[in-house]
């Protein structure tokens, strides 16, 4: 059994971090080639546009005509996340295949990370939240998507945070934490859509026997507005991605969405 003292937990959650990080910087600058190089080739040739053309608002891609013209890209309106954290380290260290996947590892083990309160916060327990922290960074799918260059992690890592703080909301109804879970759950889904399927346990997760209390359940209609922010925050960004379609097309266009 697991010692109950926060360092012990502690020791274990570093432990792991230190293996699942070791795991993933084993060949970290190999050239993007092999099993899901095009993602990787995709958000480095969108990193390699905003060097090269300075428009930050456009996502370019070697594989759709960059090396012979513009090369839009002008589907999948998810916002390119890395590509702008990758911008300025490029600008400040020069182009680099390590430091770009460094900053994946990063979300990666912060997602293993987010994963212990958590799950601790479901089961009451630390045992099952430390096995599944530890379990996490050593996976093998989650080791290889882990440092390969692309936004799962990112959404991955966001979409725990919003859950955990929406819980701690649930515990203390403090409109912060539910405005900082909707800013959250707006990050996961403006990076990755499909990730938005991960709230809906809420829905099960939330005591809705407590809206009995009158009192309590104003209190948490006047609450609901505080998640304004996320939705507008989503709804501006497919709006203004929009506004940049020229007409040509692309994988998904955004006309599917309206």
């Amino acid at each position: 059994k697991v010692d109950g003292s926060g360092r012990t937990v502690a020791i274990i959650l570093a432990a792991a971090m230190a293996a699942g990080l070791l795991l993933r910087l084993r060949h970290v600058d190999e050239p993007p080639i092999g099993y899901h190089s095009m993602k990787e080739v995709h958000y480095l040739s969108v990193t390699k546009g905003y060097l090269e053309h300075g428009d930050l608002a456009r996502k370019r891609v070697l594989y759709s005509g960059m090396s012979e013209g513009p090369g839009y890209i002008e589907g999948l309106p998810q916002v390119q996340f890395l590509p702008f954290i990758y911008y300025p380290l490029w600008k400040m260290f020069g182009t680099s295949l390590w430091l770009s996947r460094v900053v994946v590892i990063l979300f990666s083990l912060g997602s293993a990370l987010m994963l212990y309160p958590v799950a601790r916060r479901l089961t009451g327990r630390r045992e099952v939240p430390l096995i599944a922290a530890a379990v996490m960074t050593v996976l093998p799918v989650s080791v290889f998507f882990g440092r390969n260059i692309q936004p799962d992690f990112v959404a991955l890592f966001f979409g725990l945070l919003s859950i955990w703080l929406f819980l701690r909301w649930v515990d203390d109804t403090s409109p912060r934490y539910l405005v900082l879970s909707a800013l959250s759950a707006a990050v996961t889904i403006a990076v990755k859509g499909t990730f938005i399927v991960m709230f809906a346990p809420l829905v099960v997760v939330y005591p809705w026997g407590e809206l009995k209390e009158r009192r309590i359940r104003r209190r948490v209609a006047r609450q609901m507005a505080f998640l304004l922010p996320g939705v507008v925050l989503v709804l501006a960004w497919v709006l203004f991605t929009k506004t940049l379609q020229t007409g040509e097309g692309g994988f998904f266009p955004l006309e599917r969405l309206f």
